[in-house]
């Protein structure tokens, strides 16, 4: 037997038990998420599920898409197909990880009754239940009318994402967000798709703010890509009058803000959007009438201060 179909039949059967122990609580949730310790926004939002479920009384089958252990990682498809033949009660995740095989579990759970709850990133409406997070598309418009009321005559922001980030339904709206900004003046917006995150990219950015010396802020679409455009701009002098607006609160972009490396961060926020997920994953499994199915959380628009 392969090691890993030994260990999913190893995980099957603990989640099996873990069923059978929550019954006396009513309710089990499953929550597929990535494990991120170092991570700010995903142990924030898994230290708040489990708040969430001691605070009601209920169980959490825990499943992890990404893990620091191995062997305790698993993929999206394999994870939901657990939980759905674990019998959960309802079923929280990200849409983030999904691939082509995802609807079908998704489907498998509409069709044995399961709610699916996505948090962070949304999918296919007819294939969940309900969505927590925030207004992507808002986000992205508020910051892209910040960046265009910063430029001058002449001057332009650059945008920039990876080529994965149209693939990803919450970044996809803040680029649409972004773009809808500049819609009235779409000169004054260029575009960066970034390819690998590597020294390839930082030079071409480079190259970019040398040939359009009018560039005089860069929005980055999340994390990685923001922090991809500090170090561009950190490492030369000559870019220091260059604003940067970037996405998504994490001890390295919170750092980077509070030096000045970057000017304005969008942040969500993650224990509300941990424990709100259970909390609507409770409530629809109580066949609650009332629960929205779509639970957009407060975003924070985080500045430094340019002496």
């Amino acid at each position: 037997m392969h090691k890993k179909s030994f260990l999913l039949s190893v995980l099957l059967f603990l989640t099996m038990l873990l069923s059978f122990r929550a019954y006396a609580a009513d309710t089990n949730i499953a929550c597929i998420i990535p494990c991120y310790p170092d991570i700010m926004f995903w142990s924030d939002i898994n230290d708040s599920m489990h708040q969430a479920a001691t605070d009601l009384g209920i169980d959490l089958m825990m499943l992890y898409t990404r893990h620091p252990e191995p062997n305790m990682e698993l993929n999206l498809n394999e994870a939901l197909s657990i939980a759905i033949y674990s019998n959960a009660d309802a079923i929280i995740t990200s849409y983030t990880l999904a691939d082509i095989q995802t609807e079908h579990w998704l489907e498998t759970a509409k069709e044995k009754g399961i709610p699916v709850i996505l948090i962070d990133c949304d999918g296919p409406e007819n294939l969940r239940t309900a969505y927590i997070g925030i207004d992507n598309e808002s986000a992205g418009y508020e910051i892209g009318i910040r960046a265009q009321n910063e430029l001058s005559k002449n001057e332009k922001s650059l945008l920039v994402y990876s080529s994965t980030s149209l693939e990803h339904e919450n970044l996809h709206q803040r680029i649409q967000g972004v773009q809808e900004a500049f819609a009235q003046n779409p000169d004054w917006l260029l575009e960066y798709v970034i390819d690998d995150f590597g020294i390839t990219d930082i030079l071409a950015i480079r190259q970019l703010l040398k040939e359009y010396p009018e560039i005089t802020s860069i929005i980055a679409i999340n994390e990685n890509s923001t922090l991809l455009c500090a170090r561009v701009l950190d490492a030369d002098s000559n870019h220091s009058d260059i604003r940067l607006y970037g996405f998504d609160e994490s001890e390295q972009t919170l750092t980077l803000l509070n030096n000045g490396s970057i000017d304005t961060l969008v942040c969500q926020s993650h224990q509300e959007m941990g424990y709100q997920s259970v909390v609507t994953a409770q409530a629809l499994t109580q066949d609650h009438t009332d629960v929205d199915d779509i639970h957009l959380i407060d975003f924070v628009i985080r500045e430094h201060s340019r002496q």
